[in-house]
């Protein structure tokens, strides 16, 4: 699970509205899954490299020649790797004045008092949405 610390400065120091600061922790999101990926690729380089190692040599030793080899991306483990609110993996909050929710916690404190059910906010409560209360 990812924290973003501080989330409480973008309202009271920074005086963001709700959409720039929604602007600003999807950025800081990209930011850090773009890290994660290149991680994860250099990862999978460097392990696709030692066993392109070990398979020229054996295929060598046999007269076989791989120089058409390509690197296999496993799809699943990057999405395990990618933080995203609606997935449960990222949390909001300020150590400062003591708390933290994920999504789908605040789904849960807040759908009563919506009259929403807690399923439906979860898919809501990040993203391109705004609530407009008639």
């Amino acid at each position: 699970c990812l924290l973003l610390n501080k989330v409480d400065r973008l309202m009271l120091e920074l005086e963001l509205s709700p959409a720039e600061a929604y602007q600003r922790l999807v950025r800081i999101l990209e930011q850090v899954n773009a890290a994660n990926q290149q991680l994860l690729s250099e990862e999978v380089m460097a392990k696709s490299g030692a066993e392109d190692t070990a398979a020229v040599k054996a295929a060598s030793a046999e007269g076989i020649d791989l120089n058409s080899s390509t690197l296999q991306f496993d799809m699943a483990a990057e999405e395990a790797w990618r933080y995203a609110p609606e997935n449960g993996n990222v949390a909001f909050g300020s150590a400062a004045h003591g708390w933290a929710f994920r999504v789908d916690t605040f789904a849960e404190m807040i759908a009563g008092k919506m009259g929403a059910k807690p399923e439906i906010l979860r898919k809501v409560l990040w993203g391109e949405w705004m609530f407009n209360k008639k």
